[in-house]
């Protein structure tokens, strides 16, 4: 998929699947992602994304902590990935989509909840703001945000086709970049 075709099918996939998040409620467990493209001849371009099969002991790991502290889902997000990149994909990528013609591993998406403490910057005595966010990274290197604050009604969306290298540090983008490097492969139409 040229970059342009995988902004669009990659927004309107994510997208999708936060709105599933919303519909299915909050206090959920996390999910790692594996995006696949789905063009037919090179004519018709959607991206499908299939649940990563992951121990939900994993997620728990966030309850195991001192008290007032959590360790945050992050922590297991790497884990994941640090056991993910050491082995060959066709050990624990799904078997459906992998074994489809037309259909390419093309990124990774991780989808968690937790609190957003910027208010406290200004403010010490502010509250810490629920969110869900789903980031995605694709094989071009376009960096995917979908951020929810709980009770609203609609999502930020956030696209950027060159993120900067803050952005590219954060753990989580971090990890799935290592799993697009790792795992995703260009095809003959992955570039312009």
């Amino acid at each position: 998929m040229a970059p342009t075709f995988t902004i669009a099918a990659m927004t309107a996939k994510l997208s999708a699947l936060e709105h599933q998040e919303n519909i299915a409620g909050w206090d959920r467990t996390p999910v790692l992602y594996a995006l696949f493209s789905e063009s037919l001849l090179g004519i018709h371009h959607t991206v499908e994304a299939v649940d990563v099969p992951i121990d939900e002991s994993v997620w728990r790991m966030r309850h195991h902590s001192v008290t007032g502290m959590r360790l945050p889902h992050w922590v297991g997000l790497q884990a994941v990935c640090d056991l993910l990149v050491s082995r060959p994909a066709p050990q624990w990528l799904p078997d459906r989509p992998r074994h489809q013609p037309y259909h390419h591993l093309i990124g990774f998406a991780f989808v968690q909840e937790g609190l957003d403490t910027t208010a406290l910057d200004d403010n010490p005595n502010a509250e810490p703001t629920r969110v869900r966010a789903l980031t995605s990274c694709d094989l071009n290197g376009v960096v995917y945000e979908i951020v929810r604050v709980h009770g609203a009604s609609e999502p930020t969306v956030t696209v950027l086709t060159d993120p900067s290298p803050q952005q590219r540090a954060k753990v989580v983008t971090a990890c799935l970049q290592r799993l697009v490097s790792a795992h995703c492969r260009p095809t003959d139409d992955a570039r312009d």
